[in-house]
Formats: structure tokens, sequence, C-alpha cells
């Protein structure tokens, strides 16, 4: 059965790429020139709207072996899904970026490197006319070439390869026999279905009616506040405090503050996203 909530996952590459690679146990100042020009570069690149850099920067081999210590049973959920279709969902994601900017007339700020032993994350801000995201990217040195191995975005507050992993051992320890999952899958299709009639309201009642053990990430909390937004002031305000009260996002704690134009939680917002 596919899965109802979406996993991103990569693709496996042979034993014999898999041993030609050296990857760099000790970053050295040569090496951290390397991946300073690759983050400087990687920026005019996704600011020009051009796809080529991102792509072939990507290292799906890398990512894969960060989805780790799963069980057998969660491994082999992983490797039939990642082979049959997230691949190419975490490609779409990396070109989503780029489509963030170039449709939305944004523009991608460098911001900030931190340099570990073995790899470095680079952080860039997105700002739009009314809003601002932030992402990482985890960047590790591949015979001498950086590689993206990672990446982080503030809104979803989760690197991907964590995220992959929860949703695995979710599925797993909830099987499409168990009453949380029929009732989480049961909601989500109702509510769609109710969307799509035109009752948004219902649509997002039926919402909070997902069980708590499916509740990860930020994901099904933007769901319930877009849907809220397009009903009215009073209902999206509401939900945006329900939101704010329950997850502890600091995703929702800026959507929060800019709604209500709360200046002391923007500023508590931004302190955290510095101490990054």
């Amino acid at each position: 059965m596919r899965f109802t909530i979406l996993i991103l996952l990569l693709v496996c590459f042979s034993c014999k790429n898999e041993n030609e690679k050296k990857i760099i146990n000790v970053l050295g100042n040569s090496d951290k020139d390397l991946i300073k020009t690759f983050a400087n570069n990687l920026y005019i690149s996704i600011n020009n709207y051009e796809y080529e850099l991102i792509r072939s920067s990507w290292d799906n081999e890398l990512f894969r072996k960060r989805v780790n210590k799963l069980t057998k049973t969660e491994q082999t959920v992983f490797d039939y899904y990642f082979d049959k279709e997230f691949a190419t969902v975490i490609l779409n994601e990396n070109i989503d970026l780029v489509n963030k900017l170039k449709f939305n007339t944004g523009k991608l700020f460098f911001s900030k490197i931190t340099y570990y032993p073995t790899h470095a994350e680079i952080i860039y801000s997105l700002r739009f006319a009314k809003n601002v995201d932030f992402w990482k990217y985890r960047v590790e040195l591949i015979n001498n070439i950086p590689k993206l191995t990672d990446y982080y975005s503030f809104r979803d507050e989760i690197w991907q390869s964590q995220n992959i992993i929860n949703i695995i051992r979710l599925n797993s320890r909830y099987t499409a026999t168990t009453k949380e999952r029929q009732q989480a899958n049961r909601s989500l299709m109702e509510s769609d279905k109710y969307l799509l009639h035109g009752d948004s309201l219902f649509a997002l009642q039926l919402l909070y009616e997902i069980p708590e053990t499916h509740l990860i990430g930020n994901a099904l909390s933007l769901k319930r506040i877009n849907l809220a937004f397009k009903l009215n002031d009073t209902i999206f305000a509401s939900v945006l405090i329900r939101e704010k009260e329950f997850n502890k996002s600091t995703y929702i704690s800026y959507l929060y503050g800019y709604y209500f134009y709360d200046t002391i939680e923007l500023d508590k917002v931004f302190y955290k996203l510095e101490q990054e």
C-alpha cells in the first residue's frame, strides 16, 4: 500500500562505485575553500533560476546512508519505496527550491557556513514580498568535489533523512490494519473529499480527527492553517493560535508573529535562527 504521507528517499549506486569514492575524513583549509566557493556558485546558480548545478551536486547514495539504524523490516520498506518512487520526489524538492524563487519573485541570500570535522552546513535565506524562508544543506567532499547530501527546511524543521526515518517507523508501527492508521487515512481522504465539494469548514474539522500518533512534523499543522486561511480571518486566527500552542514549532511561531504583528515573537524566532 502506498504511504498516505509523502516520504523522500534516494537512489542506490553499485558497490563498485561506492568503493571508488574517496570521502574526506577531516576538512582542511583547502577543503573549506572548495566548499565556500561551491556555496557561492550554488547561490548564483539558484538566483539565476538554473537547475543544473543543484541537480548534479546532489548525491543520492550519501543521503541514503544517512537514513540509518532501521530494523530489517523498516529497511525493506525503505528500499521498496525508494526504488519505486521517492528518488524522483527528492529531486523535485531540490528543483522546487529554484521554482519558488522563479515564480514568486523571490531572492536567495547566502547566510552562513558552519564547518564540522567531516562536512559543512550551508544556510540560505529565501526572501519574498510577504514572507521569508530558510534552507540548509549538508555538504560533503567526494573526490574533492562538493556534494549535497541532506537538507533541512525551516518550514519542516527536520533533516529530510530523519524525516524519512520517522515516517518509516510510523508506518511500520501502525500498519494498514491498525485503528490509528485507518482513522488517519479515513480523515485525510474525507477531508479532501469535502474540500473538493466546497465544504472547507468540515474539511478542516476532519483534519482535527487525525490521531496524535500520526502528527509528524509541521505538515498537518500547515495543512490546517492553509485551509483555515481560505475560510475567514476569525477561523484563521483561531487555528493559528491553536497550532502555535500545541505544535511548539519555530515556523508556526513565525507565522503567528507575522500575522498578529507580534514583534516579540518574531524577535524570538530570528534569534533562534541566528543560533543555528
